[in-house]
């Protein structure tokens, strides 16, 4: 009787078994076919999928190398590297008005003390032979990262190179403010078209982070132009090299450039992968216990403990149709920043500005069952850059127009005595085009009037035409950021109760930044790598 109830059951295992491996061979079937027609129909819509397509062409041999010769500078002058304690960038003391770092007498730093020009100067007057060297390097033409994208991937063997050519570019920052405040204009020309040439450099990459790099570099360079356009004296040549150079590059196109790299590089990366044991146990293993992602659960713990089950049946099973899913949330990321190039903001749809998502740079992973992150961990748990990539580039691009319109009508200044009475005044002599809102695809808005002067703004991210209204589309938010605002406008001088006001909130958050600083302990500090506390 037993051993006939043990058959049975021997039956019955088998035949679920059976089952159970006809079911894992349709579901491979499956997967390897949705892969398969997802890429194929990829590719009919001209879409590239191998690196070497995507690569942006190489540099000839020039024998003089931006990056490399910006870095061999860090080396050399290391050990003259000082903390500045400068004025916030783009101070913003209210909605639509910003304090001119080079104008201010004194300030309050981060360390919570008072710092003058005076005291900026004498840190690094003895460094004048590496400014000096910093404007050459800047002279080179090629961009020589030496990225291999088919080798490395994502992966940024040339990282170190990179950081210390920024250094150094920064530094011309501190040196054009400065000059500023001396009104040595000449100076303050050159540093502020190195700055924005460094960025020109990185056009042809097609790393994100790179082109976030670069589109912070071009901020900076039209910040300054902004605070240079305050003093008297400049000539039209020199706004003309401006103009130039802040609205030459094409800050969203090599954004949509480097999101297809990257998805390129993600798709070889997860097949590479798949063909290493090692490597898979370790990535799944990361995923599992990856604070960051949002997936800690009470039973984390048991996925964990079958992530060896669970690679073999990634592998063998399931790879192909989560490699699909992967790519298909790239595609919607590409096609939108595409569009947005194309068109404009408006064109993707309305976006709540209050959703966090609004804010995050990588979009937030749906809620999903066990079992669905179980088979497809990589397209469940990894976040795909979203709309807030797009927003940044076009905000620089924005920046860009502005600036490009505020330049030109300096120059029409020059030449007729008055400001324009509107855009159209600046074609064809100073402008080829009114430059276009990259957020409505309008045309940017320019007013002359006795109450605000020169009045330049893009309709916002709601489209909707306010005045120049610079204060936060939120009501919620009082932040007195750039692209904040209801409209984006190129902002004013602020007033000395305004500047006094946005000091006073700055005193107040270092004291509060101080206090903070002080619970962290000497243990805690050495654990996550944060400097020692510095005591007067």
């Amino acid at each position: 009787m037993l051993k006939r109830v043990l058959i049975r059951i021997g039956i019955l295992l088998g035949a679920v078994f059976v089952l159970l491996g006809v079911w894992l061979i349709v579901e491979r079937i499956q997967s390897q076919r949705m892969l398969s027609a997802y890429l194929k129909s990829l590719r009919d819509k001209g879409e590239k999928l191998a690196i070497q397509e995507l690569e942006p062409p190489h540099q000839p041999a020039q024998g003089c190398y931006l990056f490399a010769s910006l870095a061999a500078i860090s080396n050399r002058f290391s050990s003259g590297n000082q903390d500045y304690e400068l004025p916030n960038r783009w101070g913003p003391a209210a909605p639509g008005r910003v304090y001119a770092n080079s104008r201010l007498e004194s300030w309050i730093t981060w360390s919570n003390k008072t710092n003058t020009w005076q005291g900026v100067g004498q840190l690094f007057s003895p460094q004048s032979n590496r400014i000096v060297a910093i404007e050459r390097a800047l002279e080179c033409p090629g961009l020589d990262l030496d990225i291999n994208y088919l080798a490395h991937g994502l992966q940024t063997p040339w990282d170190d190179k990179y950081l210390r050519a920024v250094r150094e570019v920064q530094l011309l920052r501190i040196v054009a403010l400065f000059e500023l405040q001396r009104t040595n204009l000449a100076a303050v020309h050159r540093h502020i078209l190195g700055i924005l040439r460094f960025g020109d450099a990185l056009e042809s990459s097609r790393m994100i982070h790179l082109q976030q790099s670069r589109q912070g570099r071009l901020c900076v360079g039209i910040e300054l132009i902004w605070e240079a356009l305050l003093a008297p004296g400049w000539r039209e040549a020199q706004l003309a090299e401006f103009q130039y150079a802040c609205s030459r590059p094409d800050v969203l196109e090599s954004m949509s450039q480097s999101l297809e790299m990257e998805r390129t590089a993600m798709f070889k990366t997860l097949q590479e992968i798949a063909r290493s044991p090692k490597d898979l146990s370790g990535s799944l293993n990361g995923l599992c216990h990856d604070g960051n992602c949002g997936w800690q659960r009470p039973n984390e713990r048991i996925w964990a403990a079958l992530t060896p089950i669970q690679g073999w049946l990634w592998k063998h099973v399931w790879k192909d149709q989560d490699l699909c899913l992967y790519l298909k949330r790239w595609e919607r990321s590409i096609e939108r920043s595409r569009l947005a190039a194309k068109e404009s903001w408006q064109s993707l749809g309305s976006t709540d500005p209050e959703k966090d998502y609004f804010y995050a740079e990588y979009s937030a992973v749906e809620e999903t069952t066990a079992w669905t992150r179980f088979r497809f961990p990589f397209s469940q748990r990894f976040r795909i850059p979203n709309d807030l990539l797009i927003r940044q580039a076009l905000v620089t691009n924005v920046r860009q127009q502005l600036a490009s319109i505020v330049l030109a009508s300096h120059r029409y200044r020059l030449a007729h005595g008055d400001w324009p009475q509107s855009a159209q005044d600046l074609v064809p002599r100073y402008l080829a085009v009114v430059p276009h809102d990259p957020l409505t695809g309008a045309a940017l808005v320019l007013r002359h009037n006795a109450d605000r002067g020169l009045l330049v703004y893009s309709l916002g991210f709601d489209g909707v035409d306010d005045g120049g209204d610079p204060s936060s589309i939120s009501p919620k938010d009082h932040r007195k950021d750039f692209s904040d605002g209801k409209d984006l406008v190129w902002p004013q001088p602020a007033t000395a109760e305004d500047i006094a006001t946005a000091f006073k909130e700055e005193q107040w958050d270092a004291q509060r930044r101080q206090r903070a600083e002080t619970i962290l302990t000497p243990q805690v500090r050495a654990k996550y790598g944060l400097p020692p506390l510095k005591v007067d």
